[in-house]
């Protein structure tokens, strides 16, 4: 009786490996068909499906789309960027923008942004643009 419910065990734990083993492959080929349809490497695109926050932070060096409430304020750096940190269910991300020039954006916001992750001091940091940002409501 004992090895029988080691298998079943097994078994089930098998099932969810393999389950998320499918999503992180279907994830990849909606990139790879984003890239396709937009026909640019990564510079441009438009298309690309919107991640989880978590996910985004396993892409260093990629051009990601996610979406978010915004759960600090923005704040102006030194260079002219704004700072604020967005929220999804998997985590929070830091977005970047480089320049301080549109609408405004408040702590409350739900936004999809697109932008290039970048490490920073053992943290993800999205950098963007206003014109990389939708705001959702």
């Amino acid at each position: 009786m004992r090895m029988s419910n080691v298998r079943v065990g097994l078994a089930m734990l098998f099932t969810f490996m393999l389950l998320i083993a499918y999503e992180t492959v279907h994830r990849q080929i909606d990139y790879a068909t984003a890239m396709e349809v937009s026909g640019d490497s990564q510079s441009d695109w438009k298309y690309a499906p919107v991640l989880s926050i978590l996910e985004a932070y396993d892409m260093p060096g990629s051009r990601v789309t996610v979406q978010g409430t915004v759960v600090t304020e923005p704040t102006k750096r030194s260079d002219g960027s704004i700072m604020f940190s967005i929220k999804d269910d998997t985590g929070t991300l830091r977005v970047r923008l480089s320049q301080s020039q549109g609408a405004p954006i408040r702590k409350g916001d739900v936004l999809q942004a697109t932008g290039n992750i970048r490490d920073y001091q053992e943290d993800a940091v999205m950098t963007a643009t206003y014109s990389d940002i939708e705001l959702v409501r």
